[in-house]
């Protein structure tokens, strides 16, 4: 299994220097799982031992460091929820969620 980023996702969203992360989420409806860039809120956390790594557009491949799950409170609502399955990807900078998962919700 490879993880891929969008084809319609720009180039410069994964290629912006750490330094500029961005604290938003953003739906994705080409990528295969939910990323992140950050680890330090996760709720559990493995280290990625497979050899997948993450397709972008111009054909690299970025390494996955980390598989977790993660809750988040929405800010408006209180809402818990929950991302099952999240790869942390350090290099991106966006963080990124598949629409067909959050929509089945």
């Amino acid at each position: 299994m490879i993880s891929y980023v969008s084809e319609d996702a720009e180039p410069s969203i994964l290629d912006t220097p750490s330094t500029l992360h961005d604290p938003l989420w953003y739906l994705d409806t080409g990528a295969s799982h939910h990323f992140t860039h950050d680890n330090s809120n996760f709720t559990t956390k493995a280290l990625y031992t497979g050899f997948d790594m993450v397709k972008i557009n111009n054909n690299s491949g970025l390494p996955i460091e980390n598989i977790s799950s993660v809750v988040y409170t929405t800010p408006h609502t209180n809402t818990k929820f929950s991302l099952n399955n999240l790869l942390h990807v350090h290099a991106i900078s966006k963080y990124l969620l598949i629409v067909f998962k959050v929509c089945k919700r």
